[in-house]
């Protein structure tokens, strides 16, 4: 009794956070605040609502799969176990929780809030809620004192607030809105490093940007292996182009940056861990060495749980060549997984097809696409109305952030380089995965860190742009 005491006061304390990160938001703008509070208003009551309904089996357990967990979120069941066993074996146990899993930074953060606030799915929505709140916090902050960025702001607020599949996702014990917060988290790290050294920023600005970008690549590294590994080479692209458009400081600026960017390189392998490849691994660390056979764990996660790591020959090579490798072996992982919603195209299709029927799958609806020839997309439960609905939200984001970039390309375009990595990290997480993911539920999720990209370039090509008024970044 006494646990459950102490655990209902910490919800109590969860939620005064909570209504003070809102609070802090709507003072910067009011109807900021307004859009937040439907954001989180609508996911708690959503949240509730499908916890009880399947807590209280009031629901056919072809659509749930008991205990909070819907049929959506097969991986939730694995990450609510390790989270809740961690749980009980007290805060030690909270210590590696998520080693060997595909999303250890997740779990852990999961285990914590079992301990916390008890080993319920419930509390996935409320990890979610505070990423939620945090993104959007980050993105008001970005807009602060920048008056002709409140648009760019609000912008991504309600496509981030209200685009379907990320509401859904945020409702179970799933990593996405994790996710999706650290790479907001990331964009505004490197605003503030961007300023801190054109504007002559104390340094704090500068340690905080560090601090930032190193625990960014350290959650999505945690989460994403592959994520982490777009962001540090987007990172390096950063950094560069921070250099070379800096009038200012250029010595002590190259000197910090390449100590970044080494301790960055050193986050990733050793956060990544075994589920880097091992030639990978050797060709980050050894770039200009020579190429030598080795053995490399392969581990592929399927849309409904883990799977084995699969060993495979390869050689470490180049990074570029390693990573197409990698990519090739994932699809296969991929195709022998199968699943209700796979993506079959037509005839024997080449490379050059395979990445088109992933580009097509995630830009046209179902409704479509099943009037084509080119490809078939099974199952969907009847849901595939919800789908298009996010296909055309997924749509009309991206068309509005790239017609606003455009129209301040001439400010914001090489001396942005924090605009470089917000899109280059769109591009190297999304080319390869609209080749690699062979099913539509699975390209459905990854398909919101595109999203969530996309939506915050336009703000970033706002505050990013030289000669921008003084302002707080705090």
């Amino acid at each position: 009794m006494t646990r459950v005491l102490i655990q209902l006061f910490f919800v109590l304390l969860a939620g005064v956070a909570l209504f003070a990160m809102w609070r802090r938001v709507a003072r910067m703008d009011r109807f900021f605040g307004l859009v937040v509070g439907l954001g989180i208003m609508g996911r708690a009551l959503l949240g509730q609502v499908l916890f009880w309904l399947s807590w209280l089996e009031l629901v056919p357990r072809r659509f749930h799969l008991g205990g909070g967990i819907w049929f959506f979120a097969l991986d939730a069941q694995h990450y609510m176990a390790t989270a809740v066993q961690a749980a009980r074996n007290g805060p030690l146990g909270l210590l590696g929780s998520g080693q060997g899993s595909t999303a250890a930074t997740y779990v852990e953060l999961l285990s914590s809030f079992a301990w916390l606030f008890g080993g319920v799915a419930s509390i996935g929505l409320l990890l979610n809620l505070f990423c939620y709140v945090g993104t959007c916090l980050v993105i008001a902050q970005c807009s602060k004192g920048t008056p002709e960025a409140r648009p760019a702001a609000l912008f991504f607020l309600v496509a981030f607030s209200f685009y379907p599949t990320g509401v859904l996702w945020s409702l179970q014990p799933l990593k996405d809105t994790l996710s999706h917060f650290l790479l907001v988290a990331l964009a505004g790290s490197a605003l503030l490093w961007q300023r801190a050294w054109r504007r002559e920023g104390s340094l704090s600005w500068i340690v905080w940007a560090c601090l930032g970008i190193l625990l960014s690549l350290y959650g999505t590294t945690g989460t994403r292996w592959y994520l982490g590994l777009a962001i540090l080479c987007s990172v390096g692209v950063f950094l560069f182009l921070v250099l070379v458009t800096t009038k200012t400081r250029r010595l002590a600026l190259l000197g910090v940056s390449a100590g970044l960017f080494l301790v960055l390189t050193r986050v990733f392998l050793v956060t990544g861990g075994e589920m880097v490849p091992q030639a990978l691994k050797l060709a980050i660390l050894r770039p200009t060495a020579p190429a030598e056979p080795v053995r490399v764990s392969v581990a592929v996660s399927p849309p409904g749980g883990h799977q084995p790591a699969v060993q495979r020959p390869s050689n470490a090579g180049s990074l570029a060549t390693e990573m197409v490798s990698f990519v090739e072996r994932t699809r296969s992982g991929f195709a022998r997984t199968g699943g209700t919603t796979e993506i079959q195209l037509a005839g024997n299709p080449s490379p050059v097809r395979r990445w088109i029927g992933g580009l097509i799958a995630t830009i046209l609806p179902h409704a479509v696409i099943e009037h084509l020839s080119f490809m078939t997309i099974g199952g969907g439960r009847g849901l595939f109305w919800f789908a298009d609905l996010d296909t055309v939200v997924f749509d009309v984001v991206v068309f509005l952030s790239i017609f606003l970039i455009l129209r301040r390309w001439r400010v914001a375009s090489l001396s942005n380089a924090a605009l470089w990595l917000v899109l280059l990290t769109a591009i190297f997480v999304a080319v390869p995965l609209l080749y690699a993911i062979t099913n539509f539920g699975t390209l459905l999720r990854f398909r919101g860190m595109i999203l969530v990209l996309f939506a915050m370039a336009p703000l970033v090509s706002y505050r990013g742009a030289p000669r921008l008024p003084s302002s707080d970044p705090q």
